[in-house]
């Protein structure tokens, strides 16, 4: 008979069906992919990847989107802390070198201007003859009087 279809034309219509239902879902995910990267800004890529891994769900996927920015912000505050601290340590070393090196020069001029405190106190002990006449000042008692080529022994200095 004209009116029923065939065995043949059964099958064949429920593969049209079939592909037909394939190509609708294919759409509604390539128009939740575009939705998903108007709205969140991913790349086609990444927002198909999210959507399929929450089962073509834009509510979910979004939510996970959003959490997996949150997480990679938090994550450069982080980094970026981490960074600000450890520059604030390598400040803090290099001005405690600076110091050091400053103590360092610092105790280096005081043994220098010791030695030569000694070298001319040393150089001014022995035996000296005076080049002119020296008169202590007036009240002082302890002070010697010196005339021109008199011979002085000096051994102590203060």
């Amino acid at each position: 008979s004209l009116g029923d279809p065939g065995p043949a034309e059964e099958s064949s219509a429920g593969a049209s069906d079939a592909s037909d239902r394939v190509q609708a879902e294919e759409l509604r995910r390539s128009a939740l992919v575009k939705k998903m990267i108007d709205i969140a800004g991913p790349d086609e890529g990444a927002g198909r990847a999210l959507l399929e891994s929450n089962e073509w769900n834009l509510e979910r996927a979004m939510s996970a989107h959003m959490q997996r920015q949150e997480e990679e912000e938090r994550a450069r505050q982080a980094a970026a802390a981490a960074e600000a601290v450890a520059r604030r340590q390598a400040e803090a070393e290099i001005q405690a070198q600076a110091r050091k090196a400053a103590a360092a020069r610092q105790a280096a001029e005081a043994a220098e201007a010791q030695q030569r405190a000694q070298a001319s106190a040393s150089s001014r002990m022995g035996v000296h003859i005076s080049t002119r006449h020296w008169r202590p000042r007036p009240g002082v008692d302890s002070c010697i009087r010196l005339f021109h080529g008199e011979r002085v022994e000096v051994n102590w200095v203060a």
